[in-house]
């Protein structure tokens, strides 16, 4: 049922910032369905990570949470330590 609910006609009237985080070894949600996102979503930063798989936050903690950091600072002007 998941993979039959189809949002991609809304991602384009989305009005905040997203930060999409992909990798390229993703077995389930591959890369082509982040750059499909990408590609739709008006206010969005891609980052595709190269040493993880589905559980990016799990496997690499460090790197996600400096993109994130970057994200956010970049986006609203946070900072983080």
């Amino acid at each position: 049922a998941m993979f039959e609910y189809d949002v991609t006609s809304v991602l384009p009237t989305i009005k905040v910032p997203v930060l999409i985080i992909a990798s390229y070894v993703d077995h389930i949600l591959p890369l082509i369905d982040s750059l499909k996102l990408d590609r739709k979503i008006p206010d969005e930063k891609l980052v595709v990570l190269t040493d993880t798989h589905h559980l990016s936050i799990v496997e690499n903690p460090q790197e996600v949470n400096q993109e994130i950091a970057k994200f956010l600072k970049t986006r609203f002007g946070y900072k983080f330590l």
